[in-house]
């Protein structure tokens, strides 16, 4: 008798986990990250959306509430858009991506985007368990079509290239990175400018810190979901070659910022966040005050 009242009250206790869980995932949040810098003359505003996730079936009102947040913080003073990877989960994320989300994307300074694993592969359910099953198959993804709806959407794509602007007065470069080029763990045959621009890179990995820190401002990147599971904000697994505490939020390697966004969406294999909540974050670099 008391073991079974102690199974249904776990099978209870696991139902509303499941629940909550499943609910956390759908409320997308606002992060703030303010930066300071004394490598530009006027201050920029960056839109940064990761890990979307987009496929056919998905949760409608997911979808709606990424759509009402990107409405909600796209005023005229956001200066750039970047996204980082994983815009799609399956290759009928191409037209959810094409017809619901990039209608909206609009700045002055441009979009930006690089690719992340789904972007090329589809997952089938045993990745849900990966490394386990280290050896599961993945499906290419329609790359050049998603390539296409991205440059026709007034995406710039960046695969393995450097960008130098001139914006508001500010000397940009803009890198981005495409890990499946040439190896997740690796860094592609660019050569950063030792120059006095403000130095961006875009990259889906985070692991590209290691071979870049302290010789770039700030890198953007997502990959880690903030862990997706984790013990009350403490990620089980980072999905990536840095400590755990750095798979969310900024963290600072010799003197680059590393920002690893939450992401925006989940694999629809495994719909669920604890206590690592979707969201998009709201980016602003500021000018130094050197009189503070």
């Amino acid at each position: 008798m008391g073991v079974g009242i102690a199974l249904v009250g776990v099978c209870f206790v696991g139902c509303l986990w499941v629940v909550y869980a499943y609910r956390e995932a759908k409320r997308v949040h606002i992060e703030h990250l303010t930066l300071y810098t004394d490598g530009i003359q006027s201050p920029l505003t960056i839109m940064h959306l990761s890990d979307l996730h987009l496929f056919g079936n998905m949760s409608r009102s997911r979808l709606h509430r990424i759509q009402e947040i990107i409405k909600e913080q796209l005023s005229p003073d956001v200066d750039f858009i970047f996204l980082t990877g994983d815009l799609i989960d399956k290759n009928s994320g191409i037209d959810v991506l094409r017809e619901n989300i990039l209608p909206l994307l609009k700045a002055k300074g441009g979009v930006y985007a690089v690719l992340g694993n789904h972007d090329y592969f589809e997952y089938n359910v045993l990745h849900v368990f990966s490394p386990l099953f280290f050896l599961h198959e993945k499906k290419n993804t329609d790359i050049e079509r998603l390539l296409n709806v991205l440059i026709e959407g007034g995406v710039r794509v960046l695969r393995n290239e450097i960008l130098s602007l001139s914006y508001k007065g500010n000397a940009l470069t803009l890198i981005g990175v495409d890990n499946f080029l040439q190896g997740r763990y690796s860094w592609p045959d660019l050569a950063i400018p030792e120059d006095e621009s403000y130095k961006m890179v875009l990259a889906h990995f985070p692991d590209v810190i290691h071979h870049i820190k302290g010789r770039v401002d700030v890198v953007f990147s997502g990959h880690t979901h903030g862990g997706q599971i984790t013990v009350w904000g403490y990620p089980l697994t980072a999905k990536a070659r840095i400590r755990r505490r750095e798979a969310r939020g900024a963290s600072i390697h010799d003197n680059t910022v590393l920002y690893v966004s939450k992401g925006v969406g989940v694999s629809h294999y495994l719909p669920l966040r604890f206590f690592a909540h979707p969201d998009v974050t709201m980016v602003r670099i500021e000018v130094t005050d050197e009189k503070k």
